[in-house]
């Protein structure tokens, strides 16, 4: 069956190694989604045109009619609430873990896409009031690619793309050629 998703859209996915400290700890990486107020920058940085995504799949209305994502609202609150804007129990969290005043680390990005950059910027300032030094690392869009596909980035890496692991689907004018996956 061929689905054409009505809208073009462009899915950020940030993905960590889980392979090593501090992201093994579940705790750390729900601290740092409760440390991000995704809804504002879906408001602002969007401005209002993206959503924001939940696993299993990406959200399209497409995927909930198949029964194959469910929409965010719909999840559990213990779920939901990891979506919201929660510092305090963010940096209770990273304490929990081991991680009182926090910890360095750094996200890869393509130098070519600037949307990502700009993105990673906020989240930067955001991490920064739960104790996380966050570096933007800039890679060339040859060496990002490659360390996506190999998974050998060292701690984080952010993509635009379809996948399991995204943020934010930022709405855009379909292509010239239509959006369809084949399903």
């Amino acid at each position: 069956k061929i689905i054409n998703f009505g809208t073009g859209s462009n899915r950020i996915a940030m993905q960590m190694n889980d392979k090593s400290a501090p992201w093994q700890d579940i705790r750390v990486r729900r601290a740092l989604m409760m440390a991000i107020n995704h809804q504002e920058i879906i408001d602002t940085f969007y401005g209002g045109a993206a959503d924001l995504q939940a696993f299993p799949l990406p959200g399209a209305p497409e995927l909930y009619a198949l029964g194959w994502a469910t929409p965010l609202k719909e999840l559990p609150a213990e779920t939901q609430k990891l979506f919201e804007y929660h510092p305090d129990e963010a940096k209770k969290l990273l304490a929990e873990a081991g991680y009182p005043n926090g910890f360095k680390t750094s996200i890869a990005l393509s130098s070519s896409v600037a949307e990502n950059i700009d993105l990673a910027a906020i989240v930067k300032e955001y991490w920064a009031k739960v104790g996380i030094d966050l570096t933007l690392d800039m890679r060339d869009p040859v060496v990002s690619a490659n360390l996506l596909t190999a998974g050998t980035y060292p701690a984080m890496i952010m993509d635009s793309k379809w996948g399991t692991a995204t943020l934010y689907t930022k709405f855009e004018p379909p292509p010239a050629t239509m959006n369809s996956g084949n399903i």
